[in-house]
């Protein structure tokens, strides 16, 4: 269904990929389109275009839909445009992530890119919402290395986790890695021993 791919290019969004869709759903736009290459303004127009056939759900039969206001409509457009620039920049730090140096560069592209795909989900869970005429809910803000465990529920995860950095924390200490991040590291060992030791 169109419908389904183009939410998927936004959410994962590629510049080919959304050039070869619109070649296929939209032959006429697509010769407008088919000499882009790739810039902020290009990807902008595609990403915009993609919206339009992301079809929001309709009302179950006899239910009459929310009138959106004039301050949820802002604020609906403000949420789209939020989400494009997201998933620009986590496009952005996957295509950068290869060409890192160093592990600890790499590892921090790693988190930030995990983030950006899960602020990524919630604003598309807020857009949703907002369409459908329902509040939009307070967001949970998680530290750092509760970005580490969360979802996480197996103990073998749990240990698999822990013993990782316990290894990096050995190398930062022998000055292969940054000493900066010492104690990021030994607050995730000490919340991994934390979640083995409450299961015993």
């Amino acid at each position: 269904m169109l419908q389904t791919e183009a939410k998927r290019l936004l959410d994962h969004f590629h510049f080919k990929d959304a050039l070869a869709f619109f070649e296929r759903a939209d032959p006429g736009y697509y010769l407008k389109i088919a000499g882009w290459s790739e810039s902020s303004f290009s990807v902008g127009k595609l990403m915009k275009a993609l919206e339009a056939f992301v079809e929001v759900e309709a009302p179950p039969a006899g239910e009459v839909p929310a009138v959106m206001s004039a301050v949820d409509r802002s604020s609906l457009d403000q949420l789209k445009e939020e989400r494009n620039q997201l998933v620009r920049k986590r496009d952005y730090l996957r295509s950068d992530l290869k060409h890192l140096p160093t592990d600890e560069a790499r590892l921090a592209h790693a988190l930030q890119i995990k983030q950006l795909t899960r602020d990524i989900q919630q604003t598309w869970d807020d857009i949703n919402r907002l369409e459908a005429g329902k509040p939009i809910p307070d967001r949970i803000e998680r530290s750092e290395v509760e970005e580490v465990f969360h979802g996480v529920t197996n103990l073998v995860k749990v240990e698999k986790i822990r013993k990782n950095y316990v290894s990096y924390l050995s190398k930062a200490r022998k000055g292969l890695r940054s000493p900066e991040l010492i104690p990021f590291y030994e607050d995730v060992i000490k919340e991994a021993e934390r979640r083995i030791n409450e299961s015993v």
